[in-house]
């Protein structure tokens, strides 16, 4: 299974055909230049990459959702500071898949900026990817009630 996008994709996943090959672990870091030290699912929430990111957290073993790059950033950081080279519904998909694997919405990176921060900042489609967050949030205080 390679992870490829149908529009061309301004994030490159170089090492995808060694995870497919199973020649590195799913949650190894690779250095690539300006995107810094990152696992693939980080690169693929950045890039809106709603097949591969599924594809990851359904592999066995499953990609973790909570690592973070060398700024803290986790991959629900990056699907919901996105910009305007995703298309909205893979973005959604994308925080949707994460949130299922138990990414959190408030962790903050070392900015002190959480996920449900970044969404309302880049207003990305309207807020649609900040109200779904708002929802998780919901659901979540309700169910430590």
């Amino acid at each position: 299974m390679l992870c490829v996008s149908p529009d061309p994709n301004p994030y490159p996943y170089p090492y995808q055909e060694l995870l497919q090959r199973q020649l590195v672990h799913i949650d190894s870091y690779y250095s690539y230049g300006y995107f810094g030290h990152r696992t693939a699912l980080l690169h693929a929430a950045a890039a809106g990459n709603a097949a591969c990111v599924l594809m990851l957290l359904q592999a066995q073993p499953a990609a973790c959702p909570f690592k973070r790059d060398c700024f803290g950033r986790t991959a629900l950081h990056f699907a919901c500071y996105n910009n305007s080279l995703t298309r909205i519904d893979d973005a959604c998909a994308v925080v949707r898949a994460l949130l299922q694997a138990g990414a959190k919405v408030h962790c903050k990176d070392s900015f002190h900026k959480s996920p449900l921060e970044l969404a309302k900042q880049s207003n990305f489609g309207h807020g649609v990817i900040w109200r779904i967050l708002q929802k998780q949030e919901q659901e979540q205080e309700q169910d430590a009630i």
